[in-house]
């Protein structure tokens, strides 16, 4: 239980067994140790965004408020920072934190806590691959935004799904170029 952040253990007198708010991180560390273990795939993992986003992009056109309007459309132009200063890890983290500001922008604690987590596996397996380096994921998030601005939710749906797609299919091929390129130097 205290590894899994339900309970505080406090020593000392006043010590004891003490109920905590929650560790979220404690989820999302499970998660990952799954996906490094095998027992969790990429091709799991992207699924269950698409189910879990097509959610979180029904309810945040719904709810999202011009502030978080603005954070989105900040977080993109932060993102093209970095992409256009060449520091790729800077541009994929910002990317990744997009998710978390759309849950967030739902105002609803649990799709904001699996967002956590779904983005924390993503981040993993992100840093054992070299970021993706296109523009491509801009134009997308540009039509997405543009659609979720206008509270046009098919569209938005839409738009992140076949992004996510696109960057499972990035990914996938990357990680097959570094198997074969492993291969060939043994």
């Amino acid at each position: 239980l205290e590894i899994a952040g339900v309970v505080e253990l406090r020593k000392g007198r006043s010590g004891g067994a003490f109920i905590t708010h929650g560790n979220p991180q404690a989820v999302s560390d499970s998660m990952a140790d799954m996906l490094r273990l095998g027992q969790v795939s990429w091709s799991d993992l992207t699924e269950a965004r698409i189910w879990i986003e097509e959610v979180i992009v029904r309810v945040a056109c719904e709810r999202a408020t011009d502030a978080d309007i603005a954070a989105l459309d900040a977080n993109i132009a932060d993102a093209m920072r970095h992409f256009e200063s060449g520091d790729r890890r800077l541009k994929t983290e910002a990317m990744i934190e997009f998710h978390n500001i759309l849950a967030r922008a739902t105002g609803n604690p649990v799709l904001v806590v699996m967002t956590r987590t779904l983005t924390d596996m993503l981040r993993h397996f992100a840093e054992r691959l070299s970021p993706e380096s296109t523009r491509a994921v801009f134009r997308s998030r540009r039509r997405f935004m543009s659609a979720f601005a206008a509270r046009d939710v098919e569209t938005a749906v839409k738009e992140m799904e076949e992004n996510l797609i696109r960057v499972h299919r990035l990914y996938l091929r990357i990680a097959r170029s570094r198997e074969i390129a492993a291969k060939r130097r043994v």
